[in-house]
């Protein structure tokens, strides 16, 4: 357990493994318009929906004085009201839970716990050393978790019967059911005017309204409790009939310790897929609260997350959820977060899904031909060419299109990409060099070609190294003019941490000495070096300032992954920096956040809580993690 004193108002984060989460601040309240009580995924792990904003709760007292528990951002001036905050005494948040202590007079206690599980979520007050009478108003709006509610909807339905009250929103049915004292008879209310700061300063609209559904009352006298239920009913997708009888996450989340161990934070990335057969694959959020799964991320967190959390079966199907979805070749970019339809504007997610596919062969000891034959779909693909201009030439791979990027440089900006890096990447012809070859290893039928395929992208790899600089171009024949790209950045990092590098020994000493130099901080690596004149030192700012900034300077803390591998394979020491460890208690507590900023103090910015980040900490700082990056280098 870790208290967080209310002066310290971080965020904390529940999941509940089907890509629903709650999140919010640790003193209780909402700044996002991502924080909320529950968000549960209508189609796992997509679709996720406000089904509870808030509560407003109160307790009126044997003297007849009421006493505010719930504290919001309410009307023009953005002022705390309620402000049930002046009694909070501290904020205690787990695994699976978070609970606020309240301070009542007479030296009384009130504890609201939040709990959040795959069956849904549950709402807990308990009083002690005093008797009150407790009021609480759910605030539902059971919008799209990307948007806010502006104005009353005439789409919101309200039912009350007995302990149970219904709320529906066309195809989505949400269910709160009391279990001690009982629902009033007062009619649903519209509150309007929430305000969320953040959205504010992140250029968003960020005034909301929001339906009081009702009112529940209940006594309660010294070691009473009172409990809310919150689960989906829904008639379209009634998650409850999906036989979800998996509970891998909540057993995970249990065997996990609380907050600030790095197993709890790896659990809460894994999640249950629908699949359009209803049936359930596993999948891996790229990092709450807004991203639902991509590809890419899941087949570089897939190593962190769960082999070096010895989850192997979930690896593999995390492994078969992707394979079953690649198209051409193409393994998903992402899926998307309303209608889970397959986008594949990607060039290295098949990649890394080779990659991650020996790394769960090397580390487990199992082997799966239909796995081994979707990678070889991915060599087909690529030497003969594929979508968005991917393939093999001169031995290296090359990929761009109009409009795209294709890499894990993805920014964009009203369909114009920030660093579309067209052309021959770097680290596609890494990743492609050191697939092959750890494919040769274990099909038979295809080595030698394999081998053949390998030893044309080392002999053409040598276009990459820029002599001036002692390290590689990022990008070959890039953009229109067809020159290469000097831009100091860290992809070339690749060419050194893979099992098969293409690079000599001197010349990965290099370049980790330019890495060091240009890209290194104390919380991950620049995406740019400073001396460049795109160079951005704070990802700020509107929408389109921070997509600039995204991959031209902006730190990333997954990097430091590679940087640790690349040492690693030359018999040097390398550490997941302390500075960044510490991070886990402040920001999203228990979890790492997405980007820092590229001038110190490296401030954290983007997604609260990212599986990259964990998992690349996770495989370097676990002893199952690091046992097998030191296995595959020997």
């Amino acid at each position: 357990m870790i208290e967080q004193p209310v002066a310290h108002a971080n965020e904390w984060l529940l999941t509940d493994g089907y890509g629903g989460y709650a999140m919010g601040n640790t003193n209780g309240v909402n700044t996002r318009r991502y924080h909320a009580l529950w968000m549960p995924a209508v189609t796992p792990p997509t679709r996720r929906v406000v089904g509870l904003r808030g509560v407003i709760d109160a307790l009126t007292l044997e003297s007849g004085e009421t006493m505010e528990l719930a504290t919001q951002h309410f009307g023009p001036s953005s002022a705390l009201h309620p402000d049930g905050q002046a009694h909070l005494i501290r904020t205690c948040p787990r695994a699976q839970s978070i609970t606020w202590t309240y301070s009542v007079p007479a030296g009384g206690e009130l504890h609201r716990m939040l709990h959040l599980d795959c069956d849904g979520a549950t709402l807990t007050w308990t009083l002690r050393g005093t008797s009150a009478t407790l009021r609480v108003r759910p605030l539902v709006t059971l919008c799209n978790a990307h948007h806010l509610l502006p104005a009353p909807s005439k789409d919101l339905h309200v039912d009350m019967h007995e302990a149970t009250l219904r709320v529906r929103h066309t195809d989505i049915e949400a269910e709160f059911v009391l279990h001690q004292g009982q629902w009033q008879s007062d009619r649903p209310d519209w509150w309007a005017d929430f305000r969320y700061p953040v959205e504010c300063e992140r250029g968003y609209d960020s005034t909301e309204t929001a339906l009081a559904v009702g009112v529940a009352e209940c006594l309660l006298n010294d070691g009473d409790s009172c409990t809310m239920t919150c689960r989906l009913v829904s008639p379209t997708q009634p998650i409850a009939s999906l036989n979800m009888a998996p509970r891998a996450h909540n057993e995970s989340m249990k065997a996990s310790t609380p907050p600030l161990s790095l197993n709890t934070a790896a659990a809460q990335f894994v999640v249950q897929r629908q699949t359009t057969s209803d049936s359930l694959g596993t999948s891996i959020i790229a990092g709450y609260p807004w991203f639902a799964d991509w590809g890419r991320d899941a087949m570089i967190s897939l190593p962190g997350l769960l082999l070096s959390t010895q989850r192997f079966d979930d690896a593999k199907a995390v492994l078969d959820t992707w394979a079953s979805a690649m198209h051409n070749g193409l393994l998903p970019n992402r899926f998307d977060d309303v209608q889970s339809k397959a986008h594949y504007d990607t060039a290295d997610a098949s990649l890394w899904f080779i990659h991650a596919l020996m790394q769960w062969m090397q580390t487990s000891g199992q082997r799966d031909n239909a796995l081994l034959d979707a990678a070889m779909q991915v060599v087909k693909h690529y030497c003969a060419g594929t979508d968005f201009g991917i393939g093999i030439h001169e031995g290296l791979v090359e990929a761009g299109q109009d409009g795209y990027a294709l890499t894990w440089m993805d920014a964009k900006t009203d369909e114009f990409a920030i660093t579309p890096r067209v052309g021959k990447p770097i680290e596609l012809s890494a990743l492609w060099h050191n697939g092959l070859l750890q494919l040769a290893s274990h099909i038979t039928t295809d080595r030698s070609r394999l081998q053949r395929c390998a030893m044309a992208t080392s002999e053409a790899f040598g276009a990459f190294w820029n002599s001036q600089t002692e390290c590689c171009f990022d990008v070959l024949d890039s953009g229109p003019s067809k020159s290469p790209d000097a831009a100091i950045r860290p992809n070339q990092l690749f060419a050194c941490s893979v099992e098969h590098s293409p690079l000599s020994v001197n010349q990965r000493r290099s370049v980790l000495r330019v890495v060091q130099r240009h890209l290194l901080t104390p919380f991950g690596l620049r995406t740019l070096s400073p001396q460049h004149p795109d160079y951005i030192g704070a990802c700020s700012g509107t929408q389109a300032q921070r997509d600039k900034a995204y991959h031209n300077g902006t730190v990333w803390p997954w990097l430091i992954g590679p940087w640790i591998d690349a040492h690693v394979r030359l018999g040097e020491e390398a550490t997941v920096p302390s500075a960044l460890l510490d991070t886990m208690r402040t920001g999203c507590v228990g979890q790492l956040a997405e980007i820092f900023d590229g001038d110190a103090p490296h401030t954290p910015r983007g997604c609260p809580a990212q599986a990259w980040s964990v998992a690349e900490v996770l495989r370097h700082t676990s002893p199952v993690g690091q046992a097998c990056v030191h296995e595959t280098n020997r």
